[in-house]
Formats: structure tokens, C-alpha cells, sequence
């Protein structure tokens, strides 16, 4: 079962179509065939019912027709008395079966009285026709049919009830042709009574030529039928092709192309059909536009992150200027923070040594002088020194945010030199009240 799946599973849209198709037009063959088969011999047993029904009827008309005659006395009794051949052909009942007999010979049945206790040997029950004859006189049925699938043949029974024309052979002493208990015949009398039943007319009737109908209908039918489901299969494989198979394909090569080609996502299948598969290349052709115009969307946004990324580069590249140029000036910084350091380490030295010549000797006080000038003048270039400072961290601050502990350093150190020119101050200021009253 798996292998047929499987099977099943490689094949194409078209040969699978073509092939439930073809196992369900098939199975609906041998099904309709089936039931058509069997209504039709139905139909066949009916009409062989029927005709045995009215063969069988005939045969009784033919019966009740004789006992009229019988009992109307058209006959010469004693002269049926004297020849028991004719007596024999005079009986109602043997005139049906004689008719009966006739009837047969000319037709494809057979014709048989069979009975329990019959005179005739021949007219003995088979198993299946004892059978019959119990369930017609338990039943009360007056006709009886049944098919023997053994040897496919009907069996068709109609019970004979023995009536006033019976009694002179088959009733009582009292009733009896010769006066005595052994018929005109020489069999001896039953003691029936009319209304019983003895036996019935049997019609066994072969049901081979209604088998054989149907095999020659099935034989015809199946050739047309395998006419009919090979059109149909040539007819089904090009509406496939042209309505099914070929809009398919075309969305395949749609999809390969765009599987194995350069991704060209203009490609369209532009179905006109109002089908599913119309419907469904509509719906490819629609992702597609909805996908191409996604893909344009996100080139545009690379373009836009292209440019922003060289925008961000530049600043970066400017950014990292700014900083160089920052590392100079803070390096250029410090260094004049050396050199004022140094001058105004010089500065103090000059004070002291200005302030020991000022006691020592007012003859150094004109040197006294100078040096006090100089270091004025000293502390003149310190102080546009730290203003020059001030100003380049002023801009630097201006600049950027990010060095601002810097210019809080740079800060802290002019506080010092101020503290710094103070104490030179205040020291000048004592050299000055030592060398009071000499000239500058």
C-alpha cells in the first residue's frame, strides 16, 4: 500500500487526474454493470415466473376443462369402462399433463406432475421438489417457485387439489367406477377426499440462455464501455494539458527562472483565466508586485544607511581632527604652564634676592630697582600669558564638552598663578617699604 502512495505521490498532476479518472469511471463501470447485470436478470426470472405462471394456468383451465366435460356425462361410461386406454386419456388431469408434455417438447423446459405416493414412478419428488410441495400444502400456496443455483434451473409448481371428478379413482368404496377398492386402472383408491392436494404441475425451466444474454450484453457493453473510457481518457488528457498542465508549467518556468536566474522579480504569469488556477496566478502575480515593491523599498533605505554611514565617517574623521587639534592646544597649554611656572619660580627668586640686597646695602637698591622693574614686567608677561590661557581654554571649552575637567584643571592653575603673582606682589611690596625713600 505504502509503494502504491509513493507511486501515486510521483506522479504528475495530469497522469494522476487521468488515472482517478480511469479507476473511478471503471469502478463505475463494474459497479453499474454489476447492478444492471442483476436487474436485468432479475427482470429475466420475472418473465420466465410469469410465463410458467401462464403455462401452468393452461394447464388447469385444460384440467377443469376436461372434469366439466366429465361430469356433464358426455362421455360413454361403460364404454370407458371396456377399454382402460381410453378411460386413461378421458382422466382431466392426464389431459393437462398430456398438454403439458406437448407444451415441452416444443420449448426449452421440461414438464413434470411430481407427487407423494404417485402411481408413476417418474412422477416421484426430488429432495428440492419435496421440499416445495411441504412448504406449498403447509403454507397454503397455491403456487411455488425457486431457483436451484446448482443446476441454474426454475422450478416452477402449481399444487393440483383433487376435486369430484377425482373421487371414482382415488376416493372411497362408495364412490369407486368398478364397486370395488381398485380403480378402473387396477391401482388402488386412496380414500381422498376433494380438496386435497395431490402433488402439482411442475415446469423446470434452465435459466442458461439468460446467463448467456448477459454475458453477451457484458461482452458488448465492456467494448463499448472501453471505447467510450479511452475517448474519454484522449478527451480528458488534452483538457488537462490546455486548461491544467499548461498555466502550471508556466508558473513553474516562472519559478525557476526566478529560482536559477538573477532573482527578476518583474516576471508575471498574467493568468485570464477565472478558474483556481487562474486564481492562483493572480495571487503569485500580486506577492510578486507586493514583493518587488518591498525589494525597492529596502534599496532605497540601503541607500539612505549608505549615505548616513559616510556621513558618520566624516564626522568622525572631523571629530577625531577636533581631538588631535584639542591634544595640541591642551599640550601647548602646558607647556606655557611649565614656562610660567618657571618664570614666576625665577620671579620669587628675584623677590628674595631683592628683598636680602634691599637690607644688606642700600647701594643695591638701584639693582634692587631693576630687578623689582623686571620682575614687574615678568609678572606683566605672566598675567598676558594666563590671559592668552584663559582665552585659548575659553575656545577650547566652546568646542567641546568633553574636556571640560581639563579647563577646571587649567582653571585650578590659574587660580594658583593668581595666588602665585599675589605672593610676588605682597613680597615687592615688602622689598618696597625696605628701600623706601630711594629713587626708581
Amino acid at each position: 500500500m505504502r509503494g502504491i502512495i509513493n507511486l501515486f505521490n510521483n506522479m504528475s498532476i495530469r497522469s494522476k487526474l487521468i488515472t482517478i479518472f480511469s479507476i473511478v469511471f471503471i469502478v463505475g463501470f463494474v459497479f453499474n454493470f454489476i447492478v444492471a447485470s442483476n436487474k436485468l436478470r432479475s427482470e429475466s426470472e420475472s418473465y420466465i415466473v410469469q410465463q410458467a405462471q401462464e403455462l401452468t394456468a393452461a394447464m388447469e383451465e385444460v384440467r377443469n376443462g376436461m372434469g366439466a366435460i366429465f361430469t356433464a356425462n358426455m362421455y360413454n361410461m361403460q364404454e370407458l369402462l371396456d377399454d382402460p386406454d381410453k378411460l386413461f386419456l378421458a382422466v382431466p388431469v392426464v389431459q393437462s399433463l398430456i398438454v403439458g408434455a406437448k407444451l415441452a417438447e416444443n420449448a426449452d423446459y421440461s414438464f413434470k406432475a411430481p407427487a407423494f405416493d404417485a402411481r408413476n414412478p417418474d412422477n416421484t419428488p426430488t429432495q428440492l421438489e419435496a421440499r416445495l410441495l411441504n412448504k406449498m400444502k403447509d403454507e397454503d400456496l397455491a403456487t411455488i417457485w425457486e431457483i436451484d443455483r446448482e443446476t441454474n434451473q426454475l422450478h416452477y409448481l402449481r399444487k393440483v387439489v383433487l376435486d369430484e371428478t377425482c373421487m371414482g379413482c382415488h376416493g372411497n368404496l362408495s364412490e369407486s367406477l368398478t364397486g370395488t377398492l381398485t380403480d378402473p386402472l387396477g391401482y388402488k383408491m386412496e380414500g381422498w377426499r376433494p380438496g386435497d392436494v395431490h402433488g402439482a404441475f411442475e415446469l423446470i425451466m434452465p435459466l442458461d440462455h439468460i446467463d448467456a444474454a448477459i454475458n453477451s450484453a457484458a461482452i458488448t457493453g465492456g467494448i463499448l464501455v472501453s471505447v467510450i473510457v479511452a475517448a474519454g481518457i484522449v478527451l480528458l488528457f488534452f483538457l488537462i494539458n490546455i486548461f491544467l498542465n499548461r498555466p502550471i508549467n508556466k508558473m513553474i518556468a516562472v519559478l525557476q527562472d526566478i529560482e536559477q536566474g538573477e532573482g527578476d522579480l518583474t516576471k508575471r504569469i498574467n493568468s485570464q483565466s477565472k478558474d483556481e488556477i487562474g486564481e492562483m496566478g493572480r495571487l503569485f502575480d500580486s506577492f510578486m508586485s507586493k514583493l518587488q515593491e518591498m525589494f525597492k523599498k529596502i534599496s532605497s533605505r540601503s541607500e539612505q544607511v549608505g549615505n548616513a554611514s559616510v556621513q558618520i565617517s566624516s564626522a568622525s574623521e572631523q571629530l577625531a581632527a577636533g581631538a588631535e587639534e584639542q591634544q595640541a592646544q591642551l599640550s601647548e597649554v602646558a607647556t606655557t604652564m611649565e614656562q610660567m611656572s618657571a618664570m614666576i619660580l625665577e620671579a620669587s627668586k628675584n623677590a628674595s634676592e631683592t628683598r636680602e640686597s634691599a637690607q644688606a646695602t642700600g647701594a643695591t637698591a638701584d639693582k634692587g630697582r631693576d630687578v623689582v622693574s623686571r620682575t614687574v614686567t615678568g609678572f606683566e608677561t605672566v598675567a598676558n600669558t594666563v590671559e592668552q590661557a584663559a582665552q585659548q581654554i575659553q575656545e577650547l571649552s566652546k568646542r567641546s564638552e568633553e574636556i571640560g575637567s581639563v579647563i577646571e584643571v587649567i582653571d585650578d592653575i590659574a587660580d594658583q598663578t593668581n595666588l602665585l603673582a599675589l605672593n610676588a606682589n605682597i613680597e615687592a611690596a615688602r622689598a618696597g617699604d625696605a628701600g623706601r625713600g630711594l629713587r626708581w
